[in-house]
């Protein structure tokens, strides 16, 4: 994220910031802390992206094994979260036009190498399925032993319906667990994809970063439990968070502030959902819409709650210091403050850092 952030803006302190922002002020940190997959498929996606990225501006050719690879991170991220399978037709198709173009004489071999090293995760899928269900084709959610999950999973497809209007606005402009308000700096990536677009030089990359969000998010409109059960905030739209670094690199100076405020603000909201819990019961928003507009959030009507009373979460500072409440938050702090110096301060030199900045 940071040297694609650099790349395209020209400055590593912006650069620095942008990454900061999703990778600390979205639900990518607290969920990079446990044993859920939104998290590890989002980082799948986001190399696939970065090696197909690399390719397009670097001046080296297309070596056989980066296809592969690209075509081994896609199908490793389907696996994992099997509804991130529209954000990777929209990687597959973005990286094949790139290796075309890059590669035009052995195309066909570029994009068979690619498809191969898609195929063996999918394999392994259909192997594992074989052996744990009898079926290749039968997958682990069809086979629920909860009577009111086993249901559920039967509407549509895996449980997935058309979108919902009203649950495309829980999950982005309510307080409860909406997206924009756990995390608002969001609202600078919305800000900075207008200028994206706008511009020529990354206009494809703006639509690759359009398509990857609003596809997830329409895909989880219509899912029976959008909320995620016992979740602090929106689980399932994380795969599409690190792309959204990009608008955000390429805001404006005149507006970065924007971005520097409202980063401050959704870092202390994921912290807070970091030390405390992830997994914050769901009673409220069985109901959500039975409640006022400001009557509940997870992140102030519970994690925050939990901090009052002492219930921090285990962590490093507890672990190697022996520190207690709000004291064993300090090596994560000062470690994010120390790395995002550095990263701020010392010079990058990636492949493509030798082309020439485009602005849009």
């Amino acid at each position: 994220m940071y040297v694609v952030c650099q790349f395209i803006s020209g400055s590593r302190l912006r650069a620095c910031i942008s990454t900061l922002a999703i990778a600390l002020g979205t639900m990518c940190l607290p969920y990079a802390t446990v044993f859920f997959g939104h998290q590890l498929a989002a980082s799948l996606l986001f190399c696939a992206f970065f090696i197909t990225f690399q390719l397009k501006f670097g001046t080296s050719g297309v070596r056989p094994v980066l296809p592969f690879l690209i075509g081994l991170l896609l199908g490793l991220a389907a696996i994992t979260e099997y509804t991130t399978a529209m954000i990777v037709l929209v990687l597959a198709i973005y990286s094949l036009g790139v290796l075309r173009q890059k590669d035009s004489a052995g195309a066909a071999k570029t994009v068979a190498v690619s498809i191969l090293g898609g195929l063996i995760p999918i394999a392994l899928l259909l192997v594992y399925n074989a052996v744990c269900f009898g079926n290749p084709f039968t997958i682990g959610y069809a086979n629920e032993s909860d009577p009111y999950f086993y249901t559920s999973m039967r509407r549509g497809l895996m449980g997935i319906s058309l979108p919902r209007p009203s649950v495309f606005y829980y999950l982005t402009l309510h307080p409860a667990q909406g997206l924009l308000w756990q995390s608002p700096v969001l609202l600078m990536s919305l800000v900075g994809l207008y200028f994206m677009l706008r511009g020529r030089t990354y206009r494809m990359e703006a639509v690759v970063v359009s398509l990857a969000s609003i596809s997830l998010l329409l895909i989880n409109s219509g899912y029976y439990m959008w909320w995620g059960g016992y979740a602090a905030g929106p689980r399932f739209l994380i795969p599409m968070l690190p792309f959204l670094c990009l608008p955000i690199a390429l805001i404006p100076r005149r507006l970065f502030a924007g971005v520097v405020v409202l980063g401050l603000v959704s870092v202390f909201q994921m912290i807070v959902v970091a030390a405390s819990t992830v997994q914050v019961p769901d009673d409220s928003m069985k109901r959500i819409s039975q409640l006022g507009f400001f009557q509940y959030s997870s992140i102030y009507s519970y994690c925050w709650r939990q901090l009052l009373a002492g219930s921090f979460t285990w962590n490093i500072g507890q672990q190697l210091f022996g520190l207690k409440g709000w004291t064993s938050l300090s090596p994560l702090i000062l470690a994010a403050t120390g790395f995002g110096v550095v990263f701020s301060r010392v010079k990058n030199t990636p492949q493509a850092a030798s082309q020439p900045v485009r602005r849009p």
